[in-house]
């Protein structure tokens, strides 16, 4: 993500769109995990669990990008670039 200082705002704004895109998948994918994952109803307790703890990790990593990308972008409006 560091390269997101010297992107584009476009490019930027680009990236958060993806991540919002992510994000209502993978919420989805843990309100229906079955439509998306193979055999889920045959997987033991313990693995259903870590493959929503993985989900949810992912959510996690993304809304904090999400955050990163937003400030950047808003120090640039106040910074005037």
């Amino acid at each position: 993500m560091r390269d997101a200082l010297g992107t584009p705002a476009r490019e930027n704004e680009k990236s958060i769109r993806k991540f919002k895109r992510r994000i209502a998948e993978h919420k989805e994918k843990i309100v229906s995990p079955e439509k998306y994952y193979k055999d889920w109803d045959e997987l033991k307790p313990g693995h259903q669990a870590n493959v929503m703890k993985d989900w949810s990790t992912e959510i996690k990593g993304w809304e904090e990008q999400i955050e990163w990308l937003e400030e950047i972008l808003e120090e640039r409006v106040t910074h005037g670039e």
